[in-house]
């Protein structure tokens, strides 16, 4: 499967995804967060679902320019 650009991404054989989509707004404009966790099977994805959330529920998106990794401080 491939989407915009050069970005491919596809599947070997069986498995399941969970793709979690959102408008974000960040750096004065609009953007798109997209995760994809994917497990051989629902069971495996099931299991692996608890790690996935807690990331995905810790990322934070740059503030500005000056703050690439996003936690705040400006080092410019």
């Amino acid at each position: 499967m491939t989407d915009a650009g050069e970005n491919k991404y596809g599947f070997g054989g069986s498995a399941v995804l969970r793709l979690e989509l959102a408008n974000v707004t960040y750096a004065g404009g609009p953007h798109l967060f997209a995760i994809g966790v994917e497990g051989r099977d629902p069971a495996d994805l099931a299991t692996f679902l608890p790690a996935a959330e807690k990331l995905i529920a810790s990322a934070r998106a740059p503030v500005g320019r000056d703050d690439l990794d996003g936690d705040g401080v400006r080092r410019s």
